[in-house]
């Protein structure tokens, strides 16, 4: 696996996550369906961006235009509410002349509580999209993730959806129902053990990651030098067996240290 796909792998199972959660709650999915409704009235009428937008200039409000959403596509939900909420007072100025579909003061604070608990995803997913993040976020990523979700803060009107965010993060990265955890998988803990911004926050047992990927070098290593050497000749017998161990273990004890150097020069030198 590249990093380019592992990060795209991850950030289309965030998509995912995120997409089941923000469906899994009637409270939350109607007032996203409203907010959706209000949006493609100004969307759809000049007559009534103009409106707005002289109600905007008398509120001192920013001159953005509404955002549409694409359903299949939970950012865009999420700019399209944080948007909205930003011009509510705009809205509800103009819904006082005009017949479109008008949220409660309850509603906008579950507006509000939506954009509370799915901003940490839209950073991370523009963190992880940018050029220079590499597979090693990924870990990070979700342990934050999983850590905020975890904590006390505003969710009057949204605990099923962080529920459902919670269970859907660790069913999906965490605690999945079949096959290795991605904590587990050797592709993202070593990319994050090789990382000194993350290798010694992020992982819960870096000393058997280290170990598992010392062992990795050395299986890949010795793999190359049976294949090269498939065609000398074999030493004879026991004397084979003994100069192979001395070379194996020669060269386990020259790849941990000489790998494990480097890898404190490049941690201290951050």
């Amino acid at each position: 696996m590249t990093a380019a796909t592992g990060v795209s792998c991850f950030i289309h199972t965030l998509q995912l996550v995120i997409h089941d959660a923000i469906l899994s709650q009637r409270t939350v999915s109607d007032i996203v369906a409203k907010c959706r409704k209000i949006v493609l009235h100004f969307n759809h009428s000049a007559i009534a961006c103009t409106k707005l937008k002289t109600i905007q200039e008398s509120l001192k409000l920013p001159v953005h235009k509404m955002i549409q959403d694409i359903v299949t596509r939970w950012n865009s939900t999420y700019y399209m509410l944080e948007r909205l909420y930003e011009q509510r007072k705009a809205v509800t100025m103009y819904a006082a002349e005009h017949d479109i579909p008008t949220l409660t003061v309850y509603s906008w604070g579950i507006v509000e509580n939506i954009i509370r608990v799915l901003k940490p995803f839209e950073e991370i997913t523009k963190q992880a999209r940018s050029d220079e993040e590499l597979i090693s976020f990924v870990i990070p990523a979700v342990t934050t993730l999983n850590s905020y979700l975890n904590k006390r803060q505003k969710d009057s009107g949204v605990q099923t959806l962080k529920d459902q965010l919670k269970q859907s993060l660790e069913k999906r990265f965490l605690k999945p129902t079949s096959g290795s955890s991605m904590l587990e998988q050797k592709h993202f803990t070593f990319a994050t053990l090789l990382d000194p911004r993350y290798k010694d926050h992020f992982l819960k047992d870096s000393a058997l990651v280290k170990e598992n990927f010392v062992l990795e070098l050395v299986r890949n290593d010795n793999n190359m030098h049976r294949t090269s050497a498939s065609g000398d000749a074999e030493l004879p017998g026991n004397q084979e067996a003994q100069e192979h161990d001395k070379a194996s273990k020669t060269l386990h004890d020259d790849i941990h240290e000489d790998i494990w150097q480097c890898f404190d020069e490049i941690s201290k030198s951050k």
